[in-house]
C-alpha cells in the first residue's frame, strides 16, 4: 500500500496540472466567461464521471485492474504529447474553414464547444477511471482493510494534486511554457505506469484474478456496519441513500470551492497564482481528511453516525469560516505593511497568504475529505461489490458538476458569495441530520440519545445567527483591494454606491467623501478599472472651470480622439472592457459609425457603470451601440463583420484571464477581423510592471502589425495604435471639431494637434530593431500572467518608457525625425505628460529671457522658481566677467537650456545659443565649455555632425577624470549622432568609454542597441 500510494502522489500531481493546463488552452479557444469556465469544468468532470461509472460497470470483469490502471496512465500521457499540436491544428481549422461557413450565434458556439470536448473529452474519461482501477487493485491485495486503503489512496491521490497546483504555477509554466509542462506530466504519467506495471502487474494476475474478487467480497462482507442498518434496509436502498450523500457533499463542496476562491480573491487578489494557491489548500484539505479516516474507517462502531456528524460537522465548519474571513483583511493589510517590495518578500507573501487559506478551508474540506472513503468502504461492506468504488466517484463528480454550475450562474449573482456559502454549509447539515436521523431510526436508538440529537439541531440556528451576525461584511471591506493598498479604509472615506457579486467578479462604485473631487470609482474585485470626476457627469456650464485631462479622464480622453483621428471615416468598431463607459461615449460622438460593439464579460459592470449617466449616455441611448456580455477572445473567434478599429482596454493583465488579450496569438485574431486599413487602440499601463514585461507585449504587437505609433496617455499609462495597413493613416485632428465631440470636449481646456504631438513616444521605426530581440508575451508562455502579481507586488514602474517619453533627448523622435516644435499654448490640458506641461514652460521661459523680467502672471511657484533660475543664468551673459567656475556655469546651462527647450525636438532657439556663444567666446572659455555648448545645440537642432566633434572632446575630458554633460545623456547622444552620420561601430564602442555594460543598460540604450545591430548587420555582410 505505501508503494501504490507513492506512485498515486504522482498520479495526483500530474491530473491536476492537466486539469489547470486544459483549462488555459480551452479558455483560449472559447473564453473567460462564467459560462465558459463552467462549460470547460463541465466537460472534465463530466469526462472524470464517465470513466469512473465505466470502471464501476466492468470491474468485476477486470482481472487486473492495476496493468488497466497503467495503461490508462500511458495512455494520457501519450494524450499530453501530442495535445498542443493538436489544440493548434484544430482552432486553425476552426478558425480558418468550419466558423467563416457558420453564421454566428448557436451554430458557432457549438461548433467551439465541440471542438473543446474533443480535445480534452477522451482524457479527462482516462482520467475518471484511474481512481477506480487503482482502488480495485489495491484492496484486491488487501481485502480486509477496505476503509484503510480507500483513506490511503484518497489521500495520496488528493495530495498530489495539491502539489501539482503549486509546482505547476509557480515553476512548470514559467520555466518550459504550456507545452512544455505537458510533456513534463506526461514524463508523470510514464513513470507511474511502468513503476506500477514493475512492482504489482504479474502475468498470473492477467488471466487468474477472479479469485482476488471473490476475496474483496467475503472480506468486506465481514467488515463491521450499523448493525441495525444493516438488518433493516436493503442493500439497494442503503447503496441509494448513500450515492444520493455522495452526490449532496460535493454538490455543496463546489458551493465552497466557488465562494471562498471568489471571496478570497478580494483579500489576495484575482491573480492566477491567487487561485493557484487556493485551489492547492482545498485540495490539501481533502487529503488530509482522507488520511484521518483511513485509520478510524474500519474500526467505526457506527460508521454511518460518523459519516453523518462529519456531514453535519462540514456545514458548521464552513459557515463558521465567515469571522476569519473578515479578519483576513486586516492581516493581509498588516502583512504588506511589513514586508519590503522584494522578490523574496513576494515569497513570503504567497506562503503566508497559502497558509491563511488554509485557516479558512482547512476545517470544512477536512471533513469533505472524509466523506468518499467512508460511503465506499460501507456500500463495500454491505456486499455491494467493488463496482461502487467507480459508481461513487461517478456520482460524487456529478454532483460537482450541478454544483458549480448552481453556485456560479445562478445563486452568486441570486444571492451573492455570503449566502452561498451559507447555502451550502445548511445543505451539509441538513444532509448530515437527515443521515443520522434515518440511521437512529432503523437502529431503534433510546430516547435519551434521541434527546441529544435534538438539543443539537436546536442550538444549530441559534449558532448560526451568531456566526453570521459577527461576520458583518461591509462592501468597504469587500472592495478595499487591501492586497493592492495594504489598508482596509473606513465608511468616512468612501461612499459605496453599488456593489454586487457578478458570474465572474465582484463590482462596487465608489465616490470619495473627502477629496474635494468626490471622484467615482469603479472596480472589478477591489481593483479599480476607471475613475470619473463629478464635474464630467453634471450638466455643463460656461461659467464651471475647465476641467484638466488627468488621471483616469485624460486616458479615457485619448483613447477615443486617438482611434478616430487614426480612423476618421470608420464605421463598425468594437471596444474590450465597458469601464466607466465613458471611451466608448465618446467614440459614439462620430457621425460616421454605425454600430459599436462594447465587449464586457461582467453585466454587473454595465449596471454598475449607469451611475455615471449621463457622462456615458451614448453607449446607453444611442442606437448604434450594442452590449456584448461575453469574453473578447470568444466574440472576436466568431465570425461577423470586419471591424474598422478594435480598442481594447481591459483590466491590468494581472488579473487571471485577462493577460490573454495582450497575446501575439490574440493580436493575430483580431488583425484577422481588421478591415484592410482597420487598426487596433491598445490601453497598457505602467505602474505595477517593468519595461521588459511592457517590451513583451510591444514586441507582440510588433510581430502582427506593420506600422504603430505609442502615446503617454498620462503618467503611467500608454495607448498604442496599430496598423492593419502598411502605413497608419496620418491623423485627421478635425475629427475633435465634430458637433457631438466639441460639445464634449469644451469642458477642458483647448486640445490641438501639438497637445497629441507631445504626447507620442515612438513608432516602428524607433522600436522595431529592439523588439526583435525582445521576447514576446505568448498564449502558451504567459509572461504577462506569470510575473503580473509579482509586480505588481514590488510596485515596480516601467521607468524606461517614462524616460523614452520624458528625456531632454527624445531618442525616438530623432530615429524618427520627428520634429517637435516649440510650444505654442498658454494653458497645458494634460499636465501629467511631461512634454506638453514642458512645451508651455519654455514658451513661458522663452519670454523671461527675449524681456528680462519675470511675468505678473506667472503666479505658480515651480513656474516662477524656474523663470528666476533662467533669468539668474542670463543676466551675466551680457557682461564680461568670467563665472567663480566654469564647471558650475555649464551645470546652470544645461538646466536653461533644458527649461527653454523642454518637449521640443530637432529645434534650437538659436537667440539663447548665440547669447551663450558670444558670452563664452569672448571670454575664451575652455574647450570643453564651448563643446558642451555645441554638443547641446546639435542635440536641440539634429546636427548630429557637430555632436559627435563635440563629444571627442567630451570623452577624451571624461577620460582625464572631468565630466562636463551628464553622462547618461553623454552616452546617449554620442551613440545616436553616431548612428545617424553612419558610424555604428563607433555608436557601440561609446558604452565602454563611458564604462557601462549591457547589463545596466537604460530602456533607450537597448533601442539605439537594437539600431546599432541593425545597422551593423550589412557592414558584417559585407566583409564575408
Amino acid at each position: 500500500m505505501p508503494l501504490l500510494a507513492f506512485f498515486f502522489v504522482f498520479s495526483g500531481a500530474a491530473g491536476l496540472i492537466y486539469e489547470s493546463v486544459w483549462a488555459r488552452y480551452i479558455s483560449l479557444l472559447v473564453g473567460h466567461s462564467a459560462y465558459a469556465q463552467v462549460i470547460v469544468l463541465v466537460i472534465f468532470l463530466g469526462g472524470m464521471a464517465i470513466g469512473s461509472l465505466l470502471v464501476g460497470r466492468l470491474s468485476r470483469r477486470i482481472r487486473a485492474p492495476l496493468l488497466w490502471y497503467a495503461l490508462a496512465e500511458a495512455l494520457i500521457g501519450l494524450f499530453a504529447v501530442r495535445f498542443h499540436n493538436m489544440f493548434v491544428a484544430a482552432t486553425r481549422a476552426a478558425y480558418e474553414h468550419w466558423l467563416p461557413l457558420i453564421s454566428p450565434g448557436i451554430a458557432a458556439t457549438a461548433t467551439m464547444w465541440s471542438v473543446a470536448a474533443l480535445l480534452i473529452l477522451p482524457q479527462s474519461i482516462l482520467l475518471g477511471a484511474t481512481f477506480p482501477l487503482m482502488t480495485a487493485g489495491a484492496i484486491r491485495y488487501r481485502p480486509g482493510r477496505t476503509g484503510a486503503s480507500l483513506g490511503l489512496l484518497y489521500f495520496a491521490n488528493s495530495l498530489g494534486a495539491a502539489i501539482g497546483a503549486l509546482v505547476e504555477g509557480f515553476v512548470l509554466i514559467g520555466a518550459v511554457g504550456l507545452e512544455g509542462t505537458l510533456h513534463v506530466a506526461a514524463w508523470v504519467n510514464v513513470f507511474v505506469a511502468v513503476g506500477v506495471l514493475l512492482s504489482f502487474v504479474r502475468p498470473s494476475q492477467v488471466f487468474h484474478d477472479s479469485t482476488a474478487v471473490r476475496a474483496v467480497d467475503v472480506a468486506t462482507e465481514s467488515v463491521r456496519v450499523d448493525r441495525g442498518v444493516a438488518r433493516s434496509a436493503t442493500p439497494a436502498r442503503l447503496e441509494t441513500i448513500l450515492l444520493a450523500v455522495s452526490f449532496a457533499t460535493a454538490f455543496s463542496s463546489f458551493f465552497y470551492e466557488i465562494a471562498w476562491t471568489r471571496m478570497l480573491s478580494l483579500v489576495h487578489g484575482s491573480a492566477t497564482h491567487s487561485f493557484e494557491l487556493m485551489l492547492s489548500a482545498f485540495v490539501l484539505g481533502l487529503a488530509f481528511g482522507s488520511l484521518w479516516i483511513s485509520r478510524r474507517a474500519d474500526a467505526a462502531e457506527r460508521p454511518l453516525v460518523l459519516l453523518a456528524r462529519l456531514q453535519w460537522a462540514m456545514g458548521i465548519a464552513a459557515i463558521a469560516t465567515l469571522p476569519l474571513y473578515v479578519m483576513t483583511f486586516d492581516w493581509t493589510a498588516a502583512l504588506l505593511t511589513t514586508l519590503r517590495n522584494t522578490d523574496g518578500a513576494y515569497q513570503m507573501y504567497s506562503v503566508a497568504r497559502y497558509a491563511m487559506t488554509l485557516v479558512i478551508m482547512l476545517p470544512a474540506t477536512f471533513c469533505a475529505g472524509t466523506t468518499l472513503p467512508l460511503i465506499t468502504r460501507t456500500l463495500l461492506s454491505t456486499g455491494s461489490g467493488e463496482r461502487v468504488i467507480g459508481v461513487v466517484y461517478g456520482v460524487n463528480t456529478i454532483g460537482s458538476i450541478i454544483g458549480a454550475a448552481v453556485a456560479a450562474l445562478i445563486l452568486i449573482p441570486l444571492i451573492g458569495l455570503k449566502w452561498v456559502l451559507i447555502s451550502g454549509g445548511v445543505i451539509d447539515m441538513g444532509v448530515g441530520l437527515a443521515l443520522w436521523i434515518w440511521v437512529d431510526r432503523f437502529e431503534g436508538v433510546s430516547v435519551r440519545r434521541h434527546a441529544r440529537l435534538w438539543g443539537a439541531v436546536a442550538a444549530t440556528p441559534v449558532g448560526l445567527v451568531a456566526i453570521i451576525k459577527l461576520s458583518p461584511i461591509s462592501p468597504a471591506r469587500l472592495a478595499s483591494g487591501v492586497y493592492r493598498y495594504a489598508a482596509v479604509p473606513n465608511a468616512q472615506i468612501y461612499r459605496y454606491v453599488f456593489y454586487r457579486d457578478g458570474r465572474t467578479s465582484s463590482v462596487s462604485v465608489r465616490q470619495e467623501r473627502a477629496d474635494t473631487t468626490g471622484l467615482f470609482t469603479i472596480s472589478t474585485n477591489g481593483k479599480p478599472d476607471a475613475s470619473v470626476s463629478p464635474q464630467w457627469i453634471r450638466p455643463y456650464s460656461d461659467t464651471s472651470p475647465k476641467m484638466l485631462l488627468d488621471e483616469d479622464m485624460s486616458t479615457q480622453m485619448f483613447l477615443p480622439i486617438l482611434t478616430l483621428v487614426h480612423s476618421p471615416n470608420a464605421k463598425i468598431g468594437a471596444v474590450i472592457g465597458q469601464g466607466s463607459g465613458v471611451t466608448s461615449h465618446m467614440l459614439l460622438a462620430s457621425p460616421t459609425l454605425t454600430r459599436l460593439h462594447t465587449i464586457e464579460i461582467e453585466p454587473e459592470m454595465i449596471r454598475g457603470s449607469r451611475l455615471f449617466y449621463p457622462g456615458n449616455r451614448r453607449v446607453f441611448d444611442d442606437p448604434r451601440s450594442t452590449f456584448e456580455t461575453n469574453d473578447a477572445r470568444a466574440f472576436l473567434s466568431a465570425t461577423g463583420p470586419r471591424f474598422d478599429f478594435v480598442l481594447s482596454e481591459p483590466s491590468n493583465p494581472w488579473v487571471s484571464g485577462v493577460s490573454s488579450l495582450f497575446t501575439i496569438e490574440f493580436y493575430e485574431r483580431v488583425r484577422s477581423r481588421l478591415q484592410r486599413d482597420g487598426i487596433l487602440v491598445q490601453w497598457f499601463h505602467l505602474y505595477e510592471i517593468d519595461d521588459a514585461t511592457v517590451s513583451s507585449v510591444l514586441a507582440s504587437i510588433d510581430r502582427v502589425f506593420p506600422w504603430y505609433r505609442v502615446y503617454l496617455s498620462s503618467n503611467s499609462d500608454i495607448v498604442i495604435v496599430a496598423g492593419a495597413a502598411s502605413r497608419l493613416q496620418t491623423p485627421d485632428w478635425s475629427v475633435m471639431s465634430t458637433s457631438a465631440m466639441a460639445e464634449d470636449l469644451r469642458r477642458f481646456p483647448p486640445l490641438s494637434a501639438e497637445t497629441f504631438a507631445a504626447a507620442e513616444v515612438g513608432g516602428r521605426v524607433a522600436l522595431h530593431d529592439y523588439l526583435t530581440r525582445a521576447r514576446v508575451n505568448s498564449d502558451f508562455e504567459p509572461v504577462l500572467d506569470l510575473n503580473g502579481e509579482r509586480l505588481r507586488f514590488r510596485k515596480d514602474f516601467a521607468t524606461g518608457f517614462r524616460q523614452l517619453a520624458e528625456m531632454r533627448l527624445d531618442v525616438p523622435a530623432a530615429i524618427e525625425n520627428r520634429r517637435r516644435g516649440f510650444g505654442t499654448l498658454s494653458l497645458n490640458p494634460t499636465p501629467e505628460i511631461f512634454r506638453a506641461a514642458s512645451l508651455v514652460r519654455g514658451s513661458r521661459f522663452r519670454t523671461v529671457w527675449n524681456s528680462g523680467v519675470v511675468p505678473s502672471e506667472l503666479t505658480d511657484q515651480a513656474s516662477r522658481r524656474g523663470a528666476n533660475r533662467v533669468l539668474a543664468f542670463y543676466r551675466p551673459l551680457s557682461g564680461v566677467t568670467p563665472p567663480v567656475s566654469w564647471q558650475e556655469w555649464t551645470a546652470e546651462f544645461i538646466n536653461a537650456e533644458s527649461e527653454l527647450h523642454g518637449g521640443t525636438a530637432g529645434v534650437a532657439d538659436e537667440r539663447f545659443y548665440g547669447d551663450v556663444r558670444r558670452y563664452v567666446t569672448a571670454l575664451d572659455a575652455p574647450p570643453a565649455v564651448r563643446a558642451t555648448v555645441d554638443f547641446y545645440h546639435g542635440l536641440a537642432a539634429w546636427n548630429f555632425g557637430e555632436v559627435v566633434r563635440a563629444s571627442a572632446v567630451l570623452l577624451a575630458e571624461r577620460e582625464s577624470g572631468k565630466t562636463w554633460v551628464p553622462v547618461e545623456t553623454l552616452r546617449l547622444g554620442t551613440a545616436l549622432a553616431k548612428i545617424e552620420v553612419g558610424d555604428p561601430r563607433g555608436a557601440r564602442d561609446v558604452y565602454p568609454q563611458v564604462g557601462k555594460t549591457n547589463r545596466s543598460w537604460t530602456l533607450p540604450d537597448r533601442v539605439l542597441a537594437g539600431l546599432i545591430e541593425e545597422r551593423l548587420l550589412p557592414q558584417t555582410k559585407q566583409k564575408r
